[in-house]
């Protein structure tokens, strides 16, 4: 009988110790897979802080870009028929054929859309910020940039290739004349597409301006929770 008491609390305690074992290696793994969690998102923050400030340099470019051909669209509609020279002509002539696109980084965005352990939590106002930041401003300048190299690549391009003739500078570069502008701005359709190409530009900047805002304070946050962590 004390026999079989003393196996009976053998087992017992060889229970207890194979629980308490589960229980420990769960609880460590727990640990583990927190801390990896932790790792991945400190890690996150920093190709964040990478990606934004390569957007922030295009962002620029991009701005100083459509200024700069919305001034020569408005040169063009000021009717000045003397006041150009043949540089400057030409020049203003090729903004009216140019359209650009938004480069933007995309390799934290896709992890931290496409891994579901990096949900964002309700404290986590930068990574929000951040996928606003792709969500909503870089989607409106996308749709934006879409519409207006539409416009120019199947109305304008294929206008002036038929109105206007094109010279060729070097292998890499060519353009239309600008001394066809003379003719040209004789003719409604041409002041039309002139009047569209400013109306896209100036949206185009108005977009690039309050994004440039947004685009500065979510790097300012981020900036923000990169300091925090390298204090701890």
């Amino acid at each position: 009988m004390i026999n079989q008491r003393k196996k009976i609390s053998s087992y017992l305690a060889e229970i207890i110790v194979i629980i308490v074992g589960i229980t420990v290696s769960f609880f460590l793994n727990d640990w583990k897979e927190s801390n990896n969690l932790k790792d991945q998102k400190s890690q996150l923050i920093l190709d964040i802080q990478e990606d934004l400030r390569a957007d922030s340099v295009y962002f620029s470019r991009l701005l100083y870009s459509y200024q700069l051909m919305g001034k020569s669209h408005d040169s063009l509609l000021a009717g000045r028929l003397d006041s150009f020279n043949r540089d400057s002509l030409t020049l203003f002539y090729d903004h009216v054929t140019t359209y650009l696109t938004f480069n933007r980084r995309t390799r934290s965005y896709n992890i931290l859309s496409n891994n579901d352990d990096l949900k964002i939590q309700p404290k986590d106002t930068s990574l929000r910020m951040f996928m606003n930041l792709h969500n909503y401003v870089y989607r409106t300048l996308d749709e934006w940039l879409f519409m207006e190299k539409e416009f120019i690549f199947k109305e304008v391009n294929p206008y002036l290739n038929e109105n206007s003739p094109f010279i060729v500078h070097d292998p890499e570069n060519n353009s239309y004349s600008g001394d066809a502008f003379y003719e040209l701005r004789k003719k409604d359709q041409f002041l039309n597409y002139l009047q569209t190409g400013k109306f896209y530009k100036e949206m185009i900047t108005e977009v690039l301006v309050e994004g440039s805002m947004y685009l500065n304070k979510t790097k300012k946050s981020i900036n923000q929770e990169v300091s925090a962590q390298l204090s701890n």
